[in-house]
């Protein structure tokens, strides 16, 4: 989901929390590349393997056995192959995201992310 600062107060308020920062990633050149990059998704580890590599929250739902057993697999060579492939292309994107950068700023735009710390009113 997607909060605003706003909206993530008056629902944290509504049950029961204080707030006592809140703070915004800002859309910076690392940001902007990754938000690129992901927009360019090529599907080509799902075309070369016939299947999609495991999330983290994939994992993370997993039983730990299993958990266990995909995080101590070691990829094969063309997993090794299409993850360099994937660092070529994250590298790519750079040049686009100084490119953007400026127009982010003037418009405004945040991260992705936004960090609360709150407690329980007492």
């Amino acid at each position: 989901m997607r909060w605003n600062v706003s909206a993530l107060r008056k629902f944290l308020d509504k049950r029961g929390f204080e707030i006592l920062s809140v703070r915004e990633q800002q859309g910076g050149v690392d940001h902007v590349a990754l938000m690129i990059n992901m927009a360019l998704r090529t599907g080509l580890v799902n075309f070369m393997t016939g299947q999609s590599s495991a999330s983290f929250r994939e994992v993370m739902q997993m039983a730990p056995e299993a958990a266990s057993a995909v995080l101590r697999a070691k990829p094969t060579l063309r997993q090794r192959a299409l993850q360099g492939l994937g660092r070529i292309k994250a590298a790519a994107c750079y040049p686009a995201a100084v490119v953007l950068y400026p127009y982010v700023r003037i418009r405004g735009l945040k991260g992705t992310y936004l960090y609360c710390f709150g407690r329980g009113k007492h």
